[in-house]
């Protein structure tokens, strides 16, 4: 689940790994990283069990 989080804010640019190909990648220090959000929620705020909870409420997991 970690390495799919790094690759999530990778492919939007973000993040400067440190220990990147290891089971829990680390971010360099002091490195800031938004919240990941569902492409059809705005109001969804949290990756939790590679599923976000507005796709569970709806039905969709």
């Amino acid at each position: 689940m970690f390495q799919l989080q790094r690759r999530a804010f990778e492919a939007r640019g973000e993040g400067d790994w440190d220990s990147k190909d290891r089971e829990v990648p680390v971010t360099s220090e002091e490195t800031l990283l938004s919240d990941l959000v569902c492409d059809k929620c705005a109001g969804c705020s949290k990756l939790a069990e590679l599923h976000c909870e507005c796709e569970r409420l709806r039905g969709g997991v």
